[in-house]
């Protein structure tokens, strides 16, 4: 038996569920990124640095269908993942259906106003010459992005219901399509000379292949689908409630860089605002690995603390910073040494605009490592529900601290000072993090443990088993544990019985056309009023508790399937429920 440890134990199934979320939502994040840095080149030496700062004054607008898709993403995820791990999915398809069908229609409203008032939206970007080349191109890539809205909108949507359905080759599938076409159409419409409505309308035209492949049918059936029977729209209620860090993001993701823009627009014309859209782009893509982790660990966070596993929410979190951090710093050492020719292959017609890009590249490589330590903070944060206090970081980290930093660190070192204070804001909410724990807790502590999840270590096992032969020694070995967590003898044989003939039957039947490697884990706790015991497998389509045949008693051979029919005499309860791809059984005692 091997005493786990968290991620970092020799358990397959912990090991592939942060890696495969993170792999999606690196993935995610690069599809999103990887096209806007392709476009920002594509733009930048094909149509010029006027047509770069179009694009970049129109990326805030869409930061307003992020409010609706990052709110339904994040609350969708959080109440569904919560949900099924507590096999609880008829609640779980109440809130999806209502979040997709809300998604479709306010997407609709949404791109049918961007198209209508489409010159008024420029107007009130600050672009007040409506003669002006830079109007022109702004209005063009605004109408042919509006036509995209729904796609964009519904992608982030439905995607954690594939993640839970164990889909995650669809998911990369459709992400890389949205990325690659998104470059293609680009290209063709630079060559058949459509200009930034070209633009536009080839990320538009991407988002619908990759929605279509993301929803297209397979044999896998999913967790949760859209059913108008299950429809309760009083669940968006909740979705807001949890997804309220994600609008409240998105609401200061429109006004932060609306009024840096303005500011730059004052302070250094359009040269300044090509150097921010470089830093944008450049920004977005070097931090996509940070983004990933922390978004795995927002989803692993969720699970944990549904299972009230504090054990593995500790060795997660410490886990996830090294991860990152051994990633990051290397990256960003590279962005800083190479910000001149990175820079270089933006901007080539503005020689002012290439030394501002040169700057921001710089102090935004600083930033990264800083940008990558609080996006785990957020996901931790939001995993284990201190949404209330994430809102109020979220406002001081996505408004007040940039914009006075700005305000300040103008005023003191000139056109730097905006890009240097980046870095000096997001060091001041990881202060704030700390501060508003050691409130709460009482203690000097990033990270806290919720209260619902400090069962003493004492009392929590978990086992991983590779072969069948372990079977034997690791029941007893878990028998003696339970004595010493305070079990009675017989309940402690009970426990022990119960791991044997689940994990026999499992690996023997559910795994034995399993194509992939053997993964079965076991964690137990013990507490004064209940023993909960959860097994984790990955034998895709295999249902332990619906082999009713395991349970019927065999009147030729009585021995048979014994251990199996006094533990569903014994357990108050049983439940089983596939996340993720992996098969999870509860008994309870």
């Amino acid at each position: 038996m091997i005493i786990k440890t968290g991620i970092e134990s020799k358990s397959i199934i912990q090991r592939k569920i942060f890696s495969e979320n993170f792999a999606v939502a690196l993935v995610e994040e690069l599809s999103c990124v990887g096209a806007g840095l392709v476009d920002g080149l594509i733009i930048s030496i094909a149509l010029g640095s006027t047509a770069m700062a179009a694009e970049g004054m129109i990326h805030p607008i869409f930061s307003v269908t992020g409010i609706i898709s990052g709110a339904m993403l994040l609350g969708i995820k959080k109440l569904c993942t919560s949900l099924m791990c507590k096999n609880e999915k008829e609640e779980a398809q109440e809130i999806y259906s209502a979040a997709v069908l809300f998604a479709l229609g306010i997407s609709l409203l949404i791109a049918a106003l961007c198209i209508i008032f489409s010159g008024n939206i420029i107007s009130f970007l600050g672009i007040k010459d409506k003669g002006s080349q830079l109007f022109r191109d702004a209005k063009a890539y605004l109408l042919g992005l509006s036509f995209g809205v729904p796609f964009l909108i519904l992608v982030p949507v439905v995607t954690p219901a594939m993640q839970l359905s164990g889909r995650k080759t669809t998911i990369k599938l459709s992400l890389v399509a949205i990325m690659v076409l998104d470059i293609l159409f680009d290209v063709l419409a630079v060559v058949l000379s459509l200009g930034m409505l070209g633009i536009g309308l080839g990320t538009s035209l991407a988002q619908l292949i990759g929605f279509i492949i993301l929803i297209f049918p397979t044999k896998q059936v999913p967790a949760l689908r859209v059913k108008l029977s299950r429809v309760h729209f009083g669940h968006l209620k909740r979705i807001v409630k949890e997804g309220m860090p994600n609008i409240v993001r998105r609401l200061c993701n429109v006004i932060k860089p609306i009024t840096v823009n303005r500011l730059l627009m004052i302070f250094a014309g359009s040269c300044g605002m090509t150097a921010m859209s470089v830093r944008n782009s450049i920004s977005s893509f070097a931090a996509c690995i940070g983004a990933a982790v922390g978004a795995a660990v927002l989803t692993l966070t969720v699970v944990f603390a549904a299972e009230h596993n504090g054990k593995l929410l500790k060795n997660l979190k410490s886990r996830a910073f090294r991860y990152v951090l051994a990633v990051v710093i290397p990256s960003a050492v590279l962005l800083f040494v190479f910000s001149s020719r990175i820079a270089a292959v933006y901007v080539r017609d503005d020689a002012l605009a290439l030394a501002y890009a040169v700057e921001a590249i710089r102090f935004m490589a600083i930033d990264l490592v800083l940008m990558a330590v609080m996006a785990i903070l957020m996901g931790y944060w939001q995993g284990i529900g201190y949404t209330k206090e994430i809102n109020r970081i979220i406002i001081l980290e996505k408004l007040l601290y940039p914009l006075i930093s700005v305000v300040i660190c103008y005023l003191i070192f000139g056109i730097r000072g905006v890009w240097i204070s980046f870095p000096i804001s997001t060091m001041l909410t990881i202060i704030t993090f700390g501060i508003i724990s050691c409130i709460k807790t009482k203690k000097l502590i990033l990270l806290p443990i919720p209260d619902d999840c400090s069962i003493a270590e004492t009392q929590m096992l978990e086992c991983v088993v590779r072969d069948i032969d372990e079977i034997s020694r690791d029941a007893q070995d878990i028998q003696q544990f339970s004595i010493n967590a305070g079990v009675n003898a017989r309940d402690s044989q009970y426990i022990a019985l119960c791991f044997e003939e689940t994990a026999c039957v499992i690996l023997q039947r559910g795994c034995a056309k399993n194509e992939n490697e053997k993964a079965f884990d076991c964690f137990i706790s013990v507490t004064d009023d209940k023993v909960v015991m959860r097994f984790r497998d990955n034998c895709i389509g295999f249902k332990a508790v619906s082999r009713f045949d395991m349970f019927t008693y065999d009147y030729e051979h009585p021995e048979n399937h014994l251990g199996t029919r006094i533990i569903m005499s014994r357990a108050k309860k049983i439940e089983w429920v596939s996340t993720f791809g992996f098969n999870n059984l509860i008994v309870e005692f």
